[in-house]
């Protein structure tokens, strides 16, 4: 099957590069959340042979770099690469993904933070360099239109978020893990990846969705400085949990309210065009919505933090942090990278695709109603609610449940249904 790509050009096999980096996302997506369910099992029953922490490391880095990253990178290529001599490159990128992520996978499982697990760490991060260096040579400028803008800085912040990871061996080394720069390494290369990479990602998947509606978004010319001096400034609420000086809760505050601002700007014209969503079925729209409302969610949570007691809240108590992550990740990345896959027939639309998504929408909801709820509970010292534990387990074992109802769907030689 030949294709033409969406920004324009002649038939190319970047549909069948762009749907062979979506399924091997969904393998690692799959092997994440299992991972996750794993986790869940431990606080209920004892896995003697399997270390905690080795199965936290492993399910953090297939998640983030197995399925994230190759998510959005796989529809940056379809999205936005044009026709090019460069497809032998990225197969090449392609294989070197795969390997870096499935040797990170098997080590850390097998040793934590090691000498393999972070030598596979760093040929992934090499790589990361090969794929923005194929992005800003072969991408098709389209300056005109507002994702350009979104989708350039998505790949920027990401490459300034792995000075992050390249201070953690020198601080460790001269300075020891127990040092104040070590934690706020770590943080920087997560500051900037969730709220850097990925969330200019996703607002950049829904501005071009939109402009290939007819939607072209209009905001003011300071909107994007504004939300990149708040990127800026937020970094602060990452590092206040190690260095809690006031000062830097300011920083954070002043932050966070000129997020707000830019997020009001940019969504209250997307808002105008809501109408051009009724074209779809009900489970794509809940992708979508619910996609774009995890985004403003994370935005409302990082807002509520403008005071300074509530951000030391939200980070003394762990289940905030991982619903805010999986906010991010379950939430705004994976539903928003679901309905634009679907919506490019990157995924097969069949009865068992459909299915699947369905299943993940409840499961990341009621996971993340269990993990707010009970963090609100411990806040207010009411303890745990009965069989908390299992209930969570319950919830998060519909998740590979439904990732493997998509990986089989998305192999299966089924009549696709008509979704648009």
């Amino acid at each position: 099957m030949t294709t033409t790509n969406p920004t324009g050009g002649t038939p190319t096999n970047l549909l069948s590069i762009s749907r062979q980096w979506i399924s091997g996302a969904l393998i690692f997506f799959l092997l994440a959340s299992l991972l996750g369910a794993v986790m869940r099992l431990f606080w209920i029953e004892e896995i003697p042979f399997l270390d905690y922490k080795h199965i936290l490391h492993a399910h953090s880095h297939t998640a983030l770099l197995g399925w994230g990253y190759i998510l959005i990178s796989g529809l940056l290529i379809y999205l936005y690469i044009p026709v090019s001599p460069g497809n032998n490159i990225i197969k090449r990128i392609w294989y070197g993904i795969v390997i870096a992520t499935a040797g990170m996978f098997i080590a850390f499982i097998y040793q934590g933070y090691g000498a393999v697990s972070i030598a596979f760490s760093v040929l992934f991060v090499f790589i990361s360099y090969a794929f923005a260096w194929y992005f800003f040579k072969f991408r098709r400028p389209a300056r005109s239109a507002a994702y350009e803008t979104f989708f350039r800085w998505a790949v920027i912040w990401q490459l300034i978020s792995t000075m992050g990871l390249w201070a953690i061996p020198v601080v460790s080394i001269t300075m020891g893990k127990a040092h104040p720069l070590y934690h706020m390494s770590v943080q920087f290369f997560l500051h900037f990846q969730f709220n850097g990479w990925f969330s200019y990602a996703v607002i950049g998947l829904v501005v071009y969705y939109l402009n290939k509606q007819g939607y072209n978004l209009k905001m003011p010319k300071y909107t994007f400085a504004i939300l990149q001096l708040s990127l800026l400034l937020t970094y602060a609420q990452s590092i206040t949990w190690s260095n809690p000086l006031q000062t830097i809760f300011y920083f954070n505050s002043l932050g966070v309210l000129l997020q707000a601002t830019a997020f009001f700007l940019i969504f209250s014209n997307l808002w105008k065009s809501r109408p051009s969503f009724g074209q779809h079925t009900s489970w794509m729209k809940g992708l979508l919505f619910l996609g774009i409302g995890s985004l403003l969610f994370k935005v409302l949570i990082q807002s509520m933090v403008v005071v300074p007691q509530i951000a030391t809240i939200s980070y003394t108590i762990r289940n905030f942090v991982i619903g805010f992550i999986h906010i991010i990740m379950l939430g705004a990345v994976t539903m928003t990278g679901g309905f634009m896959i679907s919506e490019f027939n990157l995924i097969k639309n069949n009865k068992l695709t459909r299915l699947g998504w369905v299943v993940l929408m409840i499961g990341f909801v009621l996971t993340e109603f269990i993990l707010f709820g009970q963090g609100i509970l411990l806040w207010m010292r009411e303890g745990y609610v009965n069989n908390y534990y299992q209930l969570i387990f319950g919830a998060t074992i519909l998740l590979p449940v439904a990732i493997s109802l998509l990986t089989i769907g998305n192999r299966r030689n089924m009549k696709p249904i008509i979704t648009k």
